[in-house]
């Protein structure tokens, strides 16, 4: 099936008590790297969104990967709602991240006193950062595996490597 169809299909088929996001990238992996990933606005992590078109937007780019034709890609994958989020929505939490920022020399200084303090990872709107450490909490959601991790023979089997966003 269409990676649309695929989804459609299975959007109900969501694990107990979590919520579904989507990772798009340009890359082409079965495991998340922590080493390769990128600084973002939320600090350095998983970044994924609620809104598949959104992630969509993070597939632009050059193709990176072992082959020309193997990427960009959506991910869907599910987060436990007990994970501990730092909410940049809460006000006194922004201000605390806005402080941390001002006290500390750098944004990964920022992370990792966040990590120090128990949270998985931020939040900010649709978009949630998953810091490396706790990778481990969420689970690709067609492969089942956790981290993220695709299943790259369900992934070919389905179609879910190369996710056109006209077709999503």
């Amino acid at each position: 099936p269409e990676f649309s169809e695929f989804v459609a299909l299975n959007e109900n088929a969501f694990l107990p008590d979590t919520t579904r996001m989507f990772h798009g990238t340009n890359a082409a992996f079965d495991t998340p790297d922590p080493a390769r990933f990128e600084e973002g606005i939320l600090g350095r992590g998983y970044y994924m969104d609620s809104d598949g078109g959104a992630a969509g937007a993070w597939t632009r780019g050059p193709v990176r990967g072992p082959t020309p034709d193997a990427g960009p890609n959506i991910r869907a994958v599910d987060i436990p709602n007990d994970l501990r989020l730092f909410d940049l929505e809460n006000p006194q939490e922004a201000e605390y991240f806005g402080e941390l920022n001002r006290l500390l020399p750098s944004s990964q200084a920022v992370d990792r006193q966040l990590v120090t303090e128990g949270y998985d990872g931020v939040r900010q709107g649709t978009t949630t950062m998953i810091f490396p450490e706790s990778l481990s909490k969420i689970r690709n959601a067609f492969s089942g595996l956790q981290g993220g991790q695709a299943d790259p023979q369900l992934a070919a089997e389905v179609g879910c490597t190369r996710a056109v966003l006209h077709k999503y």
